[in-house]
C-alpha cells in the first residue's frame, strides 16, 4: 500500500532510516517505489497530523508519547506486519525480534 506513497523514512543515515529500508525489503519495495520523506521522529509525527505525509515508519518503545498523541487524535492507525512479512524480515535481517504491542496500548 505504500508504493508512489509520501512516506517518512527518519533522517538520511539514521537507525529509523536502515529499519525502513529493511521492513520495505521485506514487502519487495525499494526507497525508489515510494516518494520518500527524510525527517526526524518529531517532523515526521507533525507531517501525518498536517496531513502532508500519507505515512511514516517511526521506530520507538511502547508505549511512545507521540504515537498515543496521534491516535488518540485521531489522525493515524498503526499498520502490522503479516507473519509472512515479518519471517521475510527476520531471515534477511535476524538482528530483529518479532514482538507484538498489546491490545490498548495505542
Amino acid at each position: 500500500d505504500l508504493a508512489g506513497k509520501k512516506v517518512s523514512i527518519g533522517a538520511a543515515g539514521s537507525g529509523v532510516y536502515f529499519n525502513a529500508i529493511d521492513v520495505l525489503s521485506a514487502y519487495d519495495l525499494k526507497e525508489s517505489d515510494i516518494s520518500a520523506v527524510y525527517q526526524s521522529f518529531g517532523d515526521s509525527a507533525e507531517s501525518l497530523k498536517d496531513g502532508k505525509i500519507d505515512a511514516a515508519f517511526i521506530v520507538a518503545g511502547a508505549p511512545t508519547t507521540a504515537i498515543t498523541d496521534l491516535a488518540t487524535a485521531g489522525s493515524v492507525y498503526l499498520v502490522s506486519l503479516d507473519d509472512s512479512h515479518v519471517q521475510s524480515l527476520l531471515s534477511a535481517s535476524p538482528y530483529y525480534t518479532a514482538a507484538t504491542i498489546k491490545a490498548g496500548t495505542y
